[in-house]
């Protein structure tokens, strides 16, 4: 879980313009503390749906974090993409579609994340939440994790404001 808890603990605020590329690094690291089954090999596949504020930051964060794995970025994908993903952000505009997006990733090994409000809540496993501090939290939905054989690095989970069970 390389800097995650650095990341995590720092004490600034963050800045607008940096926002997403501070939660491309959450997602990168979310991505290495987790135990996928079947195991992955040599290459990760991060997909997005919807709207998409990264940028380039999601790009300039696999530079830093690549040493592992080939990352390949796929971004916009359609729901019937949504299988050849290992993790997926599910943009805000989604939320409408979240049922159809759950049902396509059924029993896949597939690690969702998202901005979406409740989205641990309705079936998605990690959640950014915005802290009143202007910090960057997260819940994480360790039930639907498990059920799709995925595990977490336990650092990852005393790190979550919140763990739905």
């Amino acid at each position: 879980m390389i800097g995650l808890g650095l990341l995590m603990s720092q004490s600034y605020r963050v800045l607008a313009a940096d926002i997403y590329f501070v939660k491309s690094l959450y997602i990168y690291n979310f991505i290495m503390a987790t135990e996928f089954y079947p195991a992955l090999k040599h290459t990760i596949t991060i997909c997005t749906i919807g709207d998409d504020h990264f940028g380039t930051s999601l790009d300039k964060a696999s530079e830093k974090l690549s040493s592992r794995y080939e990352i390949i970025i796929k971004r916009g994908v359609l729901i019937d993409d949504i299988p050849h993903c290992n993790a997926l952000f599910v943009g805000s505009s989604e939320a409408y579609r979240l049922e159809k997006i759950f049902f396509k990733m059924a029993d896949l090994p597939i690690l969702s994340i998202s901005e979406i409000k409740d989205f641990v809540n309705k079936g998605g496993i990690i959640e950014f939440r915005d802290m009143r501090d202007g910090k960057i939290g997260f819940a994480v939905n360790i039930k639907t994790a498990k059920q799709l054989k995925l595990k977490f690095d336990p650092g990852l989970l005393e790190l979550a404001v919140e763990i739905v069970h």
